[in-house]
């Protein structure tokens, strides 16, 4: 996870009868991806889609009543953080898969001529600070991340004229490697921990470098918004502006399939055995494929949101939020699109809206948390107002916690461990706050 400062700074119902350009290009990925082996063969560098067929399969999902609900009724959880950090200008943090530690980016000096930039690695059970790095001045930005089990944490600082630096360090602060980037950069470890993939966005570039040394292991030509998606069989996915393009396991193109218009969203299931999707729009609705080009179903959601997705670890569940006007969800059976509890959220007074803004599958069947903001425009003033909501397999709220406004939400892995950023102070001087909260005893009640 990382996060980033700059100074200055279709109704439910009847079943889709047809597909845009964007669901028919699909058909062309996961025909590659029933190329990739453990040794893929050379593929061409552009693929031609299959026509579609004319409608989805018969049968499928069938229309599911929604249930409004009112989240801000529910009584929140009494909860209070386990530590608070309070910086005197805006910083930006990052926070362990395992949860173990927090990464905390900011600048030293004055507000308006900082003379140091650097990262502080804290312990994320005691909040006590480990080590720290810092570098000199001249720089306008700060990105910080963690990686991997290790951990492993990347800093990268930016000057006024894009050029920067990428330090990575091990857990203990040692200096691992570091490589020139531009721009703004972004750093992720693939499933079992060999590679790291990077996007130089200055550079419109995906590199594959081996996380102990820093070693190049693949360059790939992108765009300067791509994002890179690694499934758990080791293959990757490069969402580069207009096109996909399909990485083998050691980070090699093996595809690259031009989409005449954006999809809303895209993520491999956790097996690897497919790829799901979402349309917005007159095809607004999910649809999965497997990994030989087949269609396997598909089914309507209402129009008028983002149709965000997120699909759970164990790859039972697909969840797709952001749904129509409401901006609520819909739990579905990932195997075969069966809705199984649809939510929308009652409005808000004096909200101008409100939105998921993630979703966090926890482990054992405990379901899953969402970060819920209500937007307000109160003097003139823009306000997010954020809860953590946790929802059960059953669709039913189990619990809110009321966080801060204006926030940025980081949640560890098994969902224990959540942290807050602020992103617009209220008070600019001392008003930047890293909080911590332990969500056992939200999630774990005696």
């Amino acid at each position: 996870m990382r996060l980033r400062w700059t100074l200055g700074s279709a109704v439910q119902g009847s079943r889709l009868r047809r597909f845009s350009p964007a669901v028919a290009i699909l058909f062309a990925l996961v025909l590659a991806l029933a190329a990739c082996s453990p040794t893929p063969p050379s593929l061409p560098t552009a693929v031609v889609p299959p026509v579609p067929p004319a409608s989805p399969p018969a049968g499928g999902p069938v229309p599911l009543d929604p249930v409004v609900l009112a989240v801000l009724a529910e009584p929140p959880f009494a909860l209070e953080p386990s530590w608070t950090l309070t910086f005197d200008r805006p910083v930006m943090a990052a926070l362990s898969e395992a949860g173990d530690y927090v990464v905390v980016g900011r600048s030293y000096g004055s507000i308006r001529n900082s003379t140091q930039w650097g990262a502080v690695v804290y312990d994320a059970a005691t909040g006590k600070e480990l080590w720290r790095k810092t570098h000199s001045s001249g720089y306008r930005a700060i990105e910080v991340g963690v990686l991997g089990d290790g951990p492993s944490f990347a800093v990268s600082l930016y000057t006024y004229s894009n050029s920067g630096t990428m330090w990575v360090y091990d857990a203990h602060g040692k200096l691992a490697w570091s490589r020139a980037v531009t721009s703004s950069s972004w750093l992720q470890a693939n499933p079992d921990g060999t590679r790291f993939y990077g996007v130089d966005r200055g550079r419109s570039q995906v590199f594959v470098v081996d996380p102990g040394s820093g070693r190049e292991l693949a360059t790939i030509s992108a765009s300067s918004d791509a994002v890179v998606q690694l499934s758990p069989t080791g293959h990757g996915l490069v969402i580069a502006g207009q096109t996909l393009i399909l990485l083998s396991r050691d980070g090699r193109v093996l595809a690259r399939i031009p989409v005449p218009e954006p999809f809303q969203d895209i993520q491999f299931a956790p097996s690897g055995e497919g790829v799901y999707t979402t349309a917005s729009g007159a095809d607004s609705g999910i649809y999965k494929f497997d990994t030989k080009g087949k269609l396997i179903w598909s089914a309507p959601v209402p129009p008028g949101g983002s149709n965000s997705l997120a699909l759970s670890p164990d790859g039972g569940y697909a969840l797709v939020y952001n749904v129509g006007v409401e901006h609520g969800f819909i739990l579905m059976d990932a195997a075969d699109g069966t809705p199984l509890h649809r939510i929308d959220l009652a409005s808000v007074e004096d909200a101008k809206g409100q939105f998921i803004r993630s979703v966090k599958w926890l482990p054992d069947g405990l379901g899953f948390l969402v970060d819920h903001a209500v937007a307000r425009d109160a003097n003139g003033r823009h306000t997010e107002e954020h809860s953590l909501l946790w929802f059960d397999l059953a669709g039913q709220l189990q619990g809110r916690l009321e966080l801060s406004a204006n926030v940025d939400v980081l949640i560890s892995a098994d969902g224990a461990t959540c942290v807050t950023v602020t992103t617009v102070p209220g008070e600019f001087v001392n008003s930047n706050r890293v909080r911590l909260y332990d969500l056992r005893p939200l999630l774990h009640p005696e």
